[in-house]
């Protein structure tokens, strides 16, 4: 190195003595450590800490015993590294000692101190809360277990989830009275019935005759049945009111099949017409009233009543299928604010963040807000503790630069 290499001449100066090029050194350390190899060593072995340790009383070799060819520096340097080598070798067996004496005595020797009495406490209740909780839910457990095991599974399905809801009827999709639909169907099941038992079976004609009275006789008492429910409110005609005891002239019995014929009529007419009539408009018509007897005002809301019967079938059915699914959904209800109810306290029961009594869902809110506002502390502390760090090493860097720039 020239003295014009380095920043302090005086420096320089002084330890020119001591300064020699990197292959200079490299080949003064070979030529000293192969010296030493001769003289400490015996038969070319390696010179390592353990040679420099050896115990130089029971060595047979004089030259370990004293190095007679080593005199000024490389002696000392010899007893250096023999010093050395005693002091790492003795740094060993105390530290193995320590760490024998650490393991065999940590818990006698460690201090107690408040975190270490604090700790334990904390997992014992822990602990404590945990068995606490399990204490409470396995009674229910056990309850629900038996209560499911001697209910049947339609039962559990009905409980839990409700009856199932009826389909949507066909009515609210295509516009059809359903009543009739069905009615067309079971005619036509029951027509082709009849023709697959008519050509499976052999009939008379004694037979056939018989079948088709049996049939008059039952259209006949449904007219008569059906006429009977509309003319049930009439006055009753004096002229029919004859004793069982008594006999009928003709003209009494002309009179009354009169009245069956035009009551027939009345009924096909009425039956028959292409839009019902509105009885709301009949009723509100503006004019001079006339007194009706309860006899025609029966009469009239039968008639009135008739051509609506399909759709009051109708609407009848979609009430119960809308009470149907009302009660469903009450009770689908009331099992999601039961599960609710149980899903909070167990909440409750494992959170730190609210009181074991809070079943409310505020009190929930104004913990999280709280604990948000305690992060949020906490984060802006770590922040500033980070920048102030960084901040630090920007200046730290900017003065080991500005040495370098100066030793340069």
């Amino acid at each position: 190195m020239a003295l014009n290499d380095c920043p302090l001449p005086d420096v320089a100066r002084a330890l020119e003595l001591y300064i020699r090029p990197r292959h200079e050194v490299t080949n003064i350390r070979n030529a000293l450590h192969a010296h030493l190899r001769d003289h400490v060593c015996e038969q070319d072995a390696p010179l390592t800490s353990v040679n420099l340790d050896f115990d130089h009383k029971q060595a047979k070799n004089p030259l370990l015993l004293s190095p007679s060819g080593l005199t000024g520096v490389r002696k000392a340097y010899v007893e250096a590294l023999r010093a050395h080598a005693a002091a790492w070798t003795e740094y060993e067996s105390m530290k193995r000692g320590l760490n024998q004496l650490g393991t065999s005595n940590e818990m006698s020797a460690r201090p107690k101190t408040m975190a270490s009495d604090f700790f334990p406490l904390l997992k014992q209740r822990e602990r404590r809360r945990k068995l606490r909780i399990l204490e409470r839910a396995i009674p229910q457990i056990n309850a629900e277990g038996e209560r499911v095991v001697s209910q049947r599974p339609e039962d559990a399905v009905d409980h839990k989830v409700g009856p199932l809801p009826l389909p949507p009827s066909n009515e609210a999709l295509h516009g059809v009275p359903t009543d009739v639909e069905e009615q067309i169907f079971q005619l036509k099941r029951a027509i082709l019935t009849c023709q697959k038992h008519k050509d499976t079976t052999k009939t008379t004609v004694p037979d056939e005759l018989s079948a088709l009275q049996q049939a008059h006789m039952l259209l006949t008492e449904w007219i008569e049945d059906q006429l009977s429910i509309i003319g049930a409110g009439e006055a009753d005609d004096p002229s029919s009111n004859v004793m069982p005891g008594e006999t009928l002239d003709i003209s009494h019995v002309e009179a009354m099949y009169e009245r069956y014929v035009a009551i027939r009529q009345r009924l096909i007419d009425t039956v028959n017409r292409t839009s019902p009539p509105d009885i709301s408009r009949e009723y509100q018509t503006p004019g001079p009233e006339r007194p009706t007897s309860a006899t025609d005002r029966v009469a009239v809301d039968a008639e009135a009543v008739l051509p609506y019967l399909s759709r009051l079938g109708a609407a009848k059915r979609r009430e119960e299928t809308a009470e149907r699914q009302r009660s469903q959904l009450r009770q689908v209800m009331e099992n999601g604010q039961s599960d609710n109810g149980r899903l909070v306290a167990r909440l409750v029961d494992e959170s730190h963040l609210v009181e074991p009594s809070t079943m409310k869902i505020d009190e929930w809110a104004t913990a999280a807000r709280e604990r948000e506002r305690t992060t949020e502390t906490m984060v802006r502390q770590q922040l500033q503790t980070g920048q102030a760090f960084i901040t630090q090493a920007d200046n730290l860097l900017e003065e080991r630069a500005h040495i370098n720039i100066v030793l340069n």
